[in-house]
């Protein structure tokens, strides 16, 4: 997971740099509704590079999916453990005992034996990733793939402390949800619902940026106060683009 995370955040800042090249090379020509590249190398070369970084992180996408999903189940199971250990209910025992047995979170045997009912969802907690969201372009980066909303204050903290430009931290349910299904913890406002919801795939928004030295506020937006950084942020502040 952390290999994809940093390919993402690799092949995203290429995507922005090569938008940023078509932008200052003016290789758009416009009429009407219309706009047409500029047929220049340049302007070529710029356009197929922007193609290939978006294709690049489709496919990563999908391999995060991938991971989040035997992730997740793995963070899932040692909570129910743990909850069956010091006895907060019959119920977890008896779902802990049913993985330890070969049970999983779809109630698939390993076997691909017969389905049986999935408890999973009957149990009176769920788990949840929250994500850290850039409101001036939309980006967002993990901050938890698997915890509690009791954790949401602490998640929160470390969202603000590992980006420059404005966030704000946005959460959904394990397994199954994505980004789509994402809503704020300060507002419960869904992702979607953003004006600026995935913009970063669509265009570069100059000075959005999670590096102190590059982020430049919009008109009439104030630089928001530094966070202290829990232990390991600021490392991984400085691989945010």
């Amino acid at each position: 997971m952390p290999k994809i995370e940093d390919e993402i955040r690799l092949t995203d800042r290429t995507a922005q740099q090569a938008q940023a090249q078509l932008d200052r090379g003016d290789c758009y020509e416009y009429f009407l509704f219309s706009k047409t590249l500029r047929r220049t190398p340049q302007c070529v070369q710029a356009v197929n590079q922007l193609e290939t970084a978006k294709r690049r992180l489709s496919e990563l996408s999908s391999l995060r999916q991938q991971a989040e999903g035997s992730s997740e189940r793995t963070h899932q199971d040692d909570i129910i453990r743990e909850l069956a250990r010091n006895g907060c209910g019959a119920q977890y025992v008896q779902e802990a005992r049913k993985r330890d047995q070969g049970g999983s979170v779809f109630g698939l045997s390993e076997d691909d034996g017969p389905k049986t009912e999935n408890t999973f969802g009957s149990l009176p907690f769920a788990t949840y990733r929250t994500v850290c969201v850039r409101l001036c372009d939309g980006f967002f980066f993990p901050v938890s793939f698997s915890t509690l909303p009791n954790h949401f204050g602490r998640d929160s903290d470390q969202c603000q402390s590992r980006c420059a430009a404005p966030v704000e931290l946005y959460y959904h349910q394990n397994p199954g949800a994505d980004i789509r299904q994402a809503v704020s913890v300060k507002s419960q406002t869904p992702y979607t619902s953003l004006r600026s919801a995935f913009k970063y795939t669509k265009e570069y928004v100059a000075g959005c940026s999670c590096k102190e030295a590059e982020y430049v506020p919009a008109a009439g937006e104030k630089k928001a106060e530094a966070v202290p950084a829990a232990p390991g942020a600021v490392r991984a502040a400085t691989k945010l683009p």
